[in-house]
This record gives structure tokens, C-alpha cells and sequence, in this order.
């Protein structure tokens, strides 16, 4: 486990100069990060929790397969899951599984949403994390990314950017209350 760290650490610094990370990158955790505050104004604390654990139903099919925190006291949700993009790869197009983790935390008239832990491969246990493909053999001499790698980089960043448009949709909605 020791090496791994170290070996994040290591690829997070080795990129030439004039090499653009990829993906966004935390400068604290040194992990690829999607993260912001959104403002609702009105919206309470309990409205935000029921329309971030209602997203989390929607989107991954299940709240409880997906959730390893659920305090609807703190306004906390935490969960891991996977999503996946198809990458072309030696002629042939190929699924690739990313896993994530997604952090929601909710108070009156606001909410806050990390996505972070990236990782591909089939078994979340065996996946491999982003950072450790950010390294100099992901680019060329002129510093471009090769393009197997800018093909999996578009598609965790495409895969992201979905998510968290889908999670502000859902959270930032208006409208009368359904009285079905």
C-alpha cells in the first residue's frame, strides 16, 4: 500500500513542464476531483436530502446498493458506484468501467458534491485509479496526450460532467409540487 501511495504521488509530479493535467486534479488530495456549492435558495436541509437520495435511486438503480453513508440527520450521502463509456481500442469498441465515489452534503439553501476516487476496471477492489495513468508515457514528445490516452480521459470526464449535470438538475429543480 505504501508503494501505491507513493507511486500516486510520483505520477501526480512527474508530468513535463507544459503538460496540462488532463483531469482536474485537487491540489490537497492529489486525486482527479469534481466538486462545487450550489446555492437553492428556499429549498430546506430535509428537501435537499430527499432529492439527493431520490437521484441516487434514479441514477444507479438503487439508493441502497449504492450508498455506504446515509445521515439524513448531518445531510450527508456517500456512495460508490460505477458508470462506463466505450473507448475504442484496437479496431474494435470496448467497455470501460469507471468507479467513483460521490459525496453529498446538504443544509438549508445549499448543497455541496465531491466526486472523487476515479478508478477503471471491471472489480471496484481491482480497479485502477486515474492518477496513476497521469504519468510522462501518457504523452508524446511534443507533451500531447497519445491518443488511447486522451480517449480515456475524454471519456471519464465526459462520464463526470454527465453525472454532475444530472445531480444539479435534480437538486436545483422548481417548480409546483406534484399532487398526483
Amino acid at each position: 500500500m505504501k508503494y501505491l501511495l507513493l507511486l500516486c504521488l510520483l505520477a501526480g509530479g512527474l508530468r513535463a513542464a507544459g503538460q496540462v493535467s488532463p483531469l482536474p486534479v485537487d491540489s490537497l488530495t492529489h486525486k482527479v476531483t469534481y466538486q462545487g456549492v450550489v446555492q437553492v435558495p428556499g429549498a430546506t436541509q430535509a428537501e435537499l436530502y430527499s432529492r439527493a437520495r431520490e437521484w441516487f435511486a434514479v441514477t444507479f438503480g438503487s439508493a441502497k446498493a449504492v450508498l455506504e453513508m446515509d445521515d439524513r440527520t448531518a445531510g450527508k450521502l456517500i456512495g460508490r458506484e460505477n458508470g462506463g463509456y466505450m473507448q475504442h481500442f484496437l479496431g474494435q469498441d470496448t467497455p470501460v468501467t469507471v468507479w467513483r465515489t460521490v459525496n453529498i452534503q446538504v443544509k438549508d439553501g445549499r448543497f455541496k458534491y465531491v466526486f472523487t476516487g476515479f478508478a477503471t476496471g471491471d472489480i471496484d477492489a481491482l480497479a485502477r485509479p486515474v492518477e496513476l495513468a497521469m504519468v510522462p508515457a501518457a504523452y508524446d514528445k511534443n507533451g500531447a496526450l497519445r491518443p488511447y490516452m486522451a480517449d480515456m480521459f475524454a471519456g471519464i470526464r465526459k462520464t463526470a460532467e454527465n453525472q454532475v449535470a444530472s445531480l444539479l438538475a435534480a437538486m436545483t429543480k422548481t417548480g409546483a409540487k406534484s399532487n398526483w
